[in-house]
């Protein structure tokens, strides 16, 4: 089976998201836009992993849906997933992700947000220590292994 997953990243915590998929190609959104790295005709499963960005998706998801995904062929493109990551405001960031990728005739089959620890500057009033981060981080990893096995198992749950 053929995972590939398109992360967008600005701190490294959507990063570290994909990273737990033991078996998955990661690929940057930049790669795909860039045209560094092409989606192969056939993939099982594809993951779009991304921060939440003013309780929204960022741009350059967005472009990546309407640009690459929006401009192919996706017969046989399997399974589609998303996890977003949050410092606790996840926002309506899957709905819009849901409805973009319909308008680009695609249908998302798995979602789920995870929260991190936040790095939003106009809202974050004290930076977590690096202590306090790991201990959220720690919190957080029996919910991303759950998400990990839904994922692998195709559960579909939006």
């Amino acid at each position: 089976m053929k995972t590939v997953i398109a992360v967008y990243t600005g701190t490294g915590n959507s990063l570290y998201i994909a990273s737990k998929f033991k078996d998955a190609e990661i690929h940057l959104v930049e790669e795909f836009l860039n045209g560094d790295y092409v989606l192969p005709e056939s993939v099982d499963s594809l993951g779009i992993i991304f921060p939440v960005y003013c309780v929204g998706i960022p741009h350059p998801v967005k472009r990546f849906i309407e640009e690459v995904l929006g401009e192919r062929d996706n017969s046989e493109l399997g399974y589609l997933f998303a996890i977003n990551t949050n410092g606790g405001m996840k926002g309506h960031a899957n709905y819009q992700l849901e409805m973009l990728l319909a308008g680009n005739g695609l249908r998302l089959a798995y979602a789920n947000s995870i929260r991190m620890p936040d790095a939003y500057l106009p809202l974050t009033r004290k930076f977590p220590s690096q202590k306090e981060a790991l201990e959220m981080m720690e919190k957080e990893e029996e919910t991303l292994a759950e998400i990990i096995n839904d994922i692998e198992t195709n559960q579909i749950k939006l």
